[in-house]
C-alpha cells in the first residue's frame, strides 16, 4: 500500500522547481506590435509615426523614453521603436500623475471576465445574477466601464473615421495594439 507520503513528496518537489509563470508583459505586446509593423508597407509605418507624433502625450511618454541608441540610429528604427512604444502606452500612463490616470487609465479595458460554471445546475442558479460586463456590443462612447472586447471595437471605430482629429487616432492605436495584446495572451 503507498502511502500518501509518497504521493506528497514528488507533488511538493515538483512545486519546487516550478518557477514563477511569467504574466504577458510589455515584451509580449512590443512583440506583437512589431508583428503587426513588419505587415506595413512603408508608407503606411510613415503615416502611422505621423499619428503617433500627434499623440497628446508623445513628448512625455515617447520622446522622452526613446533610448539613445534608436534616437541616434535610423527613422525606420526610430517608427518601430514608436509602434512599440504604442503597444505599451496603457501601461506606462497607469503609472502617471493622477491627472493623467484620470484621463487615460481604463482597467477594465484589458480584460473581460466569463464565467466558468462546474455544473449545468450552478450556470442556470447564476444565470442574470453575475454584475460583471460580459457584452461584446460597443454603444459609445468610449467610457470607463468597457471590457476588452468593446474597447477593442471602439478605438477601432476612432481609428477608422476619418473625421478623428489625429491625437485621438493615436490614443486610439495604442489602445488598439494594446488591447490585441491583451486578448492573444488570454487566448493563448
Amino acid at each position: 500500500m503507498v502511502t500518501v507520503r509518497a504521493h506528497i513528496i514528488p507533488l511538493i518537489a515538483l512545486l519546487l522547481s516550478v518557477s514563477t509563470a511569467q504574466a504577458w508583459n510589455a515584451n509580449g505586446h512590443k512583440m506583437t506590435a512589431e508583428i503587426a509593423f513588419n505587415q506595413l508597407s512603408a508608407e503606411q509605418q510613415q503615416h502611422v509615426a505621423e499619428i503617433l507624433r500627434a499623440h497628446p502625450r508623445f513628448n512625455e511618454d515617447f520622446a522622452a523614453a526613446i533610448p539613445a541608441e534608436v534616437a541616434h540610429g535610423s527613422e525606420s528604427g526610430k517608427i518601430l521603436w514608436m509602434f512599440k512604444q504604442a503597444s505599451i502606452w496603457s501601461d506606462v500612463v497607469t503609472n502617471s500623475s493622477e491627472a493623467v490616470r484620470a484621463r487615460y487609465h481604463r482597467g477594465t479595458w484589458h480584460y473581460i471576465n466569463l464565467p466558468v460554471y462546474l455544473t449545468e445546475q450552478d450556470e442556470e442558479e447564476l444565470s442574470g445574477k453575475l454584475e460583471h460586463n460580459m457584452s461584446t456590443r460597443f454603444d459609445p462612447p468610449l467610457r470607463q466601464n468597457l471590457n476588452v472586447i468593446q474597447a477593442l471595437r471602439g478605438n477601432l471605430r476612432v481609428w477608422r473615421d476619418e473625421d478623428a482629429a489625429a491625437a485621438d487616432k493615436a490614443v486610439a492605436l495604442c489602445w488598439i495594439l494594446h488591447l490585441t495584446g491583451d486578448m492573444h495572451a488570454v487566448t493563448a
